[in-house]
């Protein structure tokens, strides 16, 4: 998604798994907390997916 030029950034609840995502993508924002207290507007959406590729 980024490399469409879409705004992207990821959030998780384990600060190591935070510490991962940034280690493996440091062009891309990161932060710890809950995908709950996220509030999407069009024509932005959450995207979420297991593991890793």
């Amino acid at each position: 998604m980024h490399e469409l030029a879409l705004e992207v950034f990821g959030v998780d609840l384990s600060p190591g798994m935070i510490a991962v995502a940034r280690r493996d993508h440091p062009h891309l924002r990161f932060e710890v907390g809950p995908m709950t207290s996220l509030s999407p507007r069009p024509p932005h959406s959450p995207v979420s997916w297991p593991g890793r590729r």
